[in-house]
């Protein structure tokens, strides 16, 4: 299967790797890379689209796009090879435009093999749109799909920049998506919802009417009433405990009812920045003392930028606006968006 897989494709040169950029290997001392022993399971074409095998799984990942190249490729797969195929896309650069592209071209053929597209990496603003309604029944969307076997995985490893964007679909949207995520990806879509229109329920209707300020305030005394500081979770040195990942997603916290740092602040931004809530709040990094810490931002009714700290520490670094970067006149632009996948913050 492997020299099928190698050989395809229309218009590309298929060539092994000689470097370990998939799966690094530690060198012998005094060797150089060039050393390096190539992995047979990876291979790259001459427009840098890299290939690999995993568990059954074919990975499929470019830093910009070529739909054409790729979906030509996927075409030329014997369909009685047992494959699934992961497409993840690194691209910064008009990522949607991009994104919506190789969903077009995925729209004009039926592929054989399922195909899931990873949005792990990938920024949504807050005006993006999916042209995802057409896809074959058998191609899904995903962001808690790991970019190193291609398999879902708990769904806490998932979180960024999409799920947001979901948060604020309206109901129409919201439902079309639904359809069209794999499942692990649609099962967090619809608790991180749930979670959201439970809570903006339970928000007495006064509340619901008043200014973003009062929302906020609300919203950030309920978290500290109702969800205290997971001290189990966090090591002497500041690291998560063993097993402890899942204390920084906010389904987890809100199940628990309790979190570290970055699971009480990503609580709090999923109970107020969302299509019912509707107040702009957003993740903020940086140092607690020593040690990485994790807090909110809210920009309030006049354009002004309010820290609020569920774990009121003082915190002493620059600070890492993860969803945005804020400019002196306090307006939102595009950031390049990180993995967020083992955040060691307490």
């Amino acid at each position: 299967m492997l020299e099928i897989l190698k050989t395809i494709g229309r218009g590309t040169v298929h060539e092994l790797s000689r470097y370990q950029t998939a799966m690094p290997r530690r060198r012998e001392q005094g060797a150089s890379v060039n050393e390096m022993p190539y992995d047979p399971n990876y291979w790259y074409d001459k427009l840098g689209i890299s290939y690999k095998i995993a568990s059954h799984t074919l990975i499929i990942t470019a830093r910009d796009y070529f739909p054409d190249s790729i979906v030509d490729y996927i075409n030329a797969i014997p369909p009685e090879v047992n494959l699934n195929i992961a497409l993840v896309i690194n691209s910064h650069d008009n990522e949607m435009a991009g994104f919506n592209m190789l969903c077009g071209a995925l729209k004009n053929v039926r592929p054989y093999h399922p195909i899931t597209i990873s949005l792990t990496e990938l920024y949504f603003g807050g005006c993006c749109s999916l042209e995802v309604e057409d896809l074959p029944d058998n191609v899904k969307i995903s962001n808690c799909l790991s970019e190193y076997t291609g398999e879902e995985i708990d769904p806490f490893y998932g979180e960024n920049s999409f799920d947001w964007w979901a948060l604020n679909c309206d109901d129409d949207t919201y439902r079309m998506l639904l359809g069209k995520l794999a499942p692990v990806a649609k099962k967090r879509a619809h608790d991180l919802r749930k979670i959201a229109y439970d809570f903006y329920c339970s928000v007495p209707e006064s509340i619901r009417r008043a200014s973003n300020d009062v929302k906020c305030a609300y919203a950030f005394r309920w978290c500290t009433q109702n969800i205290p500081y997971d001290t189990t979770a966090i090591r002497s040195d500041g690291n998560l405990a063993p097993g402890r990942h899942d204390s920084q997603d906010p389904i987890m916290t809100f199940r628990r009812r309790t979190g570290v740092c970055a699971g009480r602040a990503c609580l709090l931004k999923t109970l107020l920045n969302n299509y019912y809530m509707r107040v702009p709040v957003f993740l903020v990094t940086g140092m607690s003392g020593r040690l990485p810490h994790e807090w909110n931002e809210f920009i309030n009714d006049k354009g002004t930028s309010v820290k609020y700290d569920l774990s009121r520490m003082t915190n002493t670094s620059e600070d890492d606006h993860r969803d945005y970067s804020l400019s002196e006149n306090h307006l939102r632009e595009k950031r390049t968006p990180k993995r967020l996948a083992y955040r060691n913050h307490g």
